[in-house]
This record gives C-alpha cells, sequence and structure tokens, in this order.
C-alpha cells in the first residue's frame, strides 16, 4: 500500500516537475502540503495526528510555515522526545549543491545531538552525518550519508525504510544502529558536548586571568570562581533568550558594537535583565567594569554566526545539562602566578557519566505517575519531589515537565480554552502556572555550590522553552527565585551530626539543615543517580570526622560500603510512609556481603 502511495506521489511529481521548479506559486508550504507530509505517511509517521495523542507526545511536530523561529519544518519524535529532523525546501531550491541549506539541515542535527537529519524537496531526499560539526563553508556534499532521487524511492523504499519510518524509531533500530555507525568517531560524548564545553572552559580561563592579573578583589580562589560562573551563566542565559526571542533590553551583539561603550552598555543589558527576569541570576556582584574589553567583546562574538555553531532555539536544556555535569568536574586554580584550570579532587580517578534522558525520563515517569493519577492542577501543586544529589538538575528538569505534560492533559480533557497554543500545534500551560509547580514541588541539594547555582540555570532555562515574547508579557517578574528550592550542603550529614568542629571543617563537610527545605517536612518521591564512591575513595577525598559520621548514622555502612548505599538509606527516612524512591543505582548491592544492611532496611520498608 505504501509502495503504491510513493509510486503516485513521484508519477504526480514527475509528470509536472517543471512546473514545480519554477512556478514562482509553488512554494515550500505548498511542496509540503502536497509531497513530503504524505511522503513521510508512507513510512508509518502520523504527520496530521490522527491517532489523537496529546500535543506534547505527538509523532510528528510540524512547524508552521509562517513561524519566525528558526526551527526543523518537522521533528520526528518518540513519545515525543525528539529523535530525527526533516528540513524541507521548495523544488526550485537545489538542495545538492546548496550550501546553506545543507548548512542549516546539518546544524539543527548536530545542535540536537542527533546523529542523522534529513533534507528533501522531494525530488531528493538527502540523509546527513550530523556527529560532524557543520561549517558554512563546508560543501553540500559534505557528510552526506545517504543521497536518493526521487525515481529511486520505490525500488529503494525498503533502505529508506530502515532509516527513517516510525517503526525503526520505536522498535529501538533506529538507536541501534545509528549508535554503532555514528558513535562520534570513537568519543564519549557527542561533539557539541565537546566544542560547547571546550567554548565554556576557554572562557573560564581568560575570564579568570584578566579579573585575577587586574583586580586585587579576585585573589581569593573560591570567589573568583563564584564570579566567573556567574557570569557565563548570565551571558549564555541572555543568548539563549535572544534565540528564543524573549524581551531583552537589547541584544548582547548590539551593546557589543562598539569597545569603548561596551561596558557601560552590557551593565543596563544586565540590570534590564534583572528588572524584567529578577530570578537574582543577575543580582551577584557586578564584575563587567573589572573585565578587560576585549576578554568580554570576544566573548561575546563567539555566541553569533558565523563564529558560533550554536543554535539555542534547537540545544534542549537536557543537553546543556549534560554539558554542565562535565564543565562541573573542572575548577580554577592558583598555579603560583598563573590562572589554570584542574581537576576537581574527586572526580580524579572517575568519569563523569551523565544519566542517558531515555533513563531520566524512565525514572520520572515510573514515579510519577502514580502519585499524579486523578488529581487536578491544584492538587499537582501539593507534591513535593526531591533530588538530595542535584548536579546539574537532569531530573529535575523532567520533573518539571512531567508535571506540566500531565496538566496539559487534564486542561485538555477538561478545560482546553485555558491552554496557550504554539505555532507547532503543541499546547502549553500558562508561564505562571508553570512557574507555581516549579517553587512548590521540586527541590534538590548537592554538596557542590557551582552544581545548584547550575540547577537552578538549567531549571529557569526550561522553564523558558515553550516561551515568546507575547506569552511573558503579563509575567513580572517573569521568572522565579530559586534559592528556597534549590540548596547547598552536604545532604547526609546535618549539623546534630557533628560536635565541637571547627569552622574549616564545617566548610569541608557542609551539613545540611534539612528544616531549610520543603519547611522541613518529607517528600511524595525522591529521584536521582547518586555519587558512587567506594569505602577507599571516601578515606581518600573526605575527612576522618565526616566518615566517622557515616558510620555511626547509617545502618546501611557496613563494611566495604559504598556511598550510594547511604544516600538510598537517606532517601528513605526523608519521604512520607506512601512516598516512593527511584534511583539508578548499580546492582551489587544486592549480592554482596556489604549489602546486607541496606537489602534488611530495603525489605524492611518494602513490607
Amino acid at each position: 500500500m505504501n509502495k503504491e502511495k510513493i509510486h503516485r506521489l513521484v508519477n504526480q511529481y514527475l509528470s509536472n516537475i517543471d512546473t514545480y521548479k519554477n512556478d514562482t506559486q509553488y512554494n515550500e508550504q505548498s511542496c509540503r502540503d502536497e509531497f513530503i507530509s504524505p511522503f513521510l505517511e508512507c513510512f508509518g509517521w502520523d504527520v496530521q495526528n490522527k491517532k489523537g495523542v496529546s500535543p506534547q507526545y505527538k509523532e510528528v511536530v510540524v512547524e508552521k510555515f509562517s513561524n519566525k523561529t528558526e526551527r526543523p519544518d518537522y521533528t520526528l519524535t518518540l513519545n515525543g522526545l525528539s529523535k530525527l529532523f526533516v528540513e524541507a525546501k521548495k523544488p526550485s531550491v537545489n538542495i545538492l549543491v546548496d550550501r546553506k541549506t545543507a548548512c542549516q539541515a546539518r546544524s539543527y542535527g548536530w545542535n540536537a545531538g542527533h546523529k542523522l537529519s534529513v533534507l528533501t524537496n522531494f525530488e531528493n531526499l538527502i540523509i546527513y552525518d550530523t556527529t560532524n560539526k557543520p561549517d558554512e563553508s563546508d560543501s553540500a556534499i559534505v557528510s552526506v550519508y545517504k543521497k536518493y532521487h526521487c525515481s529511486e524511492y520505490e525500488s529503494r523504499y525498503d533502505e529508506i525504510y530502515s532509516l527513517i519510518s516510525r517503526e525503526s524509531i520505536y522498535n529501538g533500530t533506529f538507536d541501534e544502529f545509528t549508535s554503532s555507525h555514528f558513535q562520534d568517531k570513537g568519543r564519549t560524548v557527542s561533539e557539541i558536548d565537546e566544542q560547547f564545553l571546550k567554548q565554556l572552559n576557554y572562557w573560564r580561563l581568560e575570564i579568570g586571568t584578566s579579573l585575577f592579573n587586574d583586580s586585587e578583589k579576585y585573589q581569593n580562589i573560591d570567589k573568583l570562581n563564584d564570579v566567573v560562573q556567574e557570569f557565563i551563566n548570565q551571558i549564555v542565559f541572555l543568548r539563549i533568550c535572544e534565540d528564543r526571542n524573549l524581551p531583552l533590553y537589547e541584544k548582547l551583539k548590539d551593546a557589543a558594537k562598539t569597545k569603548y561603550e561596551l561596558k557601560e552598555s552590557l551593565t543596563k543589558v544586565f540590570k534590564e535583565a534583572d528588572k524584567r527576569y529578577n530570578s537574582k541570576l543577575f543580582a551577584g556582584e557586578n564584575i563587567i567594569f573589572d573585565l578587560n574589553n576585549e576578554v568580554i567583546f570576544n566573548m561575546i562574538y563567539c555566541l553569533y554566526y558565523p563564529y558560533s555553531p550554536y543554535l539555542f532555539n534547537i540545544i534542549e536544556p537536557n543537553i546543556l545539562g549534560k554539558i554542565y555535569e562535565s564543565f562541573l568536574t573542572e575548577i580554577l586554580a592558583f598555579d603560583g602566578d598563573t590562572v589554570i584550570l584542574t581537576k576537581k579532587k574527586e572526580c580524579n580517578d572517575r568519569a563523569v557519566v551523565t544519566t542517558p534522558i531515555e533513563v531520566v525520563k524512565y525514572i520520572v515517569k515510573n514515579t510519577l505517575e502514580p502519585l499524579c493519577k486523578n488529581k487536578t492542577p491544584q492538587e499537582i501543586l501539593t507534591l513535593k519531589i526531591a533530588d538530595i544529589s542535584c548536579g546539574s538538575g537532569i531530573f529535575l528538569e523532567e520533573t518539571l515537565q512531567y508535571l506540566s505534560n500531565y496538566c496539559i492533559d487534564w486542561y485538555l480533557k477538561n478545560d482546553p480554552s485555558h491552554l496557550i497554543e504554539l505555532s507547532n500545534g503543541r499546547k502549553k500551560l500558562p508561564l505562571e502556572e508553570k512557574k507555581a509547580i516549579l517553587t512548590n514541588c521540586i527541590f534538590g541539594i548537592d554538596i557542590d555550590y557551582h552544581a545548584t547555582e547550575v540547577c537552578k540555570f538549567s531549571l529557569l532555562t526550561k522553564l523558558i522553552e515553550d516561551e515568546t515574547e507575547s506569552s511573558v508579557y503579563d509575567s513580572k517578574p517573569i521568572l522565579p527565585n530559586l534559592d528556597n528550592n534549590i540548596k547547598n550542603g552536604n545532604s547526609l550529614i546535618d549539623r546534630n551530626d557533628i560536635e565541637d568542629a571547627s569552622i574549616d571543617l564545617l566548610k569541608k563537610i557542609k551539613p545540611f539543615d534539612w528544616a531549610n527545605i520543603n519547611d522541613g517536612n518529607v517528600f511524595d518521591a525522591i529521584i536521582g543517580n547518586p555519587p558512587y564512591v567506594a569505602t577507599e575513595n571516601m578515606h581518600n577525598l573526605e575527612t576522618e570526622t565526616e566518615f566517622s559520621v557515616y558510620k555511626h548514622k547509617f545502618s546501611s555502612a557496613y563494611k566495604q560500603f559504598d556511598k550510594y548505599f547511604l544516600f538510598m538509606e537517606q532517601a528513605l527516612s526523608k519521604i512520607k510512609d506512601t512516598g516512593k524512591v527511584c534511583y539508578i543505582v548499580p546492582n551489587k548491592f544486592y549480592k554482596i556481603n556489604a549489602g546486607e544492611n541496606l537489602r534488611k532496611l530495603l525489605s524492611e520498608k518494602v513490607e
């Protein structure tokens, strides 16, 4: 049936090819409606959402032709998770040689961390390998993986089907194939992660060196690390707002038009952003006037075309979270009179492995689904969910997404007019309701101060993901303050666990006061991926006082225990009787002697 439909589409196109290619009235939208959408349907995709699934879970997200935001024309998804982009062009565009369209299609896929991306004007279909960073000087044939003329669609249907069909994506063969054939040339992270991390670290070193050399105020390494990360977060956040067409006093690039007025212009941008967004993201110490003009100027211009390959309306918050997970493994340090970047002590002996987003989604869904069942959006606001070793906040971001989606589904069934429709047909909650979910329901703790700042940054970025200038117009301020939600401290130890400790020791251990989060109450759910640290490594990394507390406080601290044992026990003690804990941890605890007490504790809780 599908091959017959392909046959009819191709015959129709070839019979009128001159008209399609030469008629100025035959535009991209006409081609999409008449050929490209039916073509995708031949490979199992429900382009029109005839199944009637919730907008956020549509198989195909189609951007409207009139949309000003630079987005791919079609996003093929796995239950709402972006898997493959299809960029459409009108037949008069020769995609076989047009560099600009090739670069555009590749940029979309590369920025999203996809391994393949599709470009088509129906006459030709090109599948690009998007693990390579695109460059505007590349010819249209660079990174081409497969290329088909429409006359081949029927005869090579099975081959194309295996690459872009709904079935191949939903049954896992697409991921299996792309992972084995396009594994980023031996890299353990995708190229966009690698490139952006390299960019962040370059800025970190440049800014840190500039401040250290030019001002006595920044001779303290802790203060230097704090202000440098804060400034980078501010610049990146503003750049994200620009690409998403959110309101700003002035674009960064406009503020940097002349180096002579750069500091004054950028200060105005920051002050206006603080007034409009007001999440304390711009409320810290202003280091602009202590920085070298050249450093600021170069940093800003590196975020714009043609110097930058990044599309911040395409890069998803979870990708930024992955990048920041690696960012957090290093820190500025002094080496004599030089500022260097070095691995944090606790990261020297282990690689940072970011939890795959599919695993995060699975954990969040299976934890929250029974807690949300039959609740109204108002009742959802009573739920309290925490990650007590939150890192960059990837589990909390997904929690915000899940709770928002649940409320959207509720309104679709009970009050559809309450929702706001996006340009691609998807629906969203009003910003004020998303803010309420974030501030009422979501909590995080991490011992690394910089991780908590990144977590706040990640959540705020997630919050504005689908917002536009009109959708935030009535929100004043646009963003909430997350200081009460995301806390810095050692979630395993509180002040009562340590007696007669010196100030220096307290600074190292960072005991956490649980009365300072969620009003001291327990949670409905605790989720996450706690740190895995063997006993011998704890001795090397932590004070003996801290280790001694673990041994006396936690029954799971038995024999050669692992630190994740303690997080599991602590999580169980911080949830309601009807609460849920869902962690991703190694399975050795249920078969080794050291896991005996933890197994007993878990069996008692289950009973």
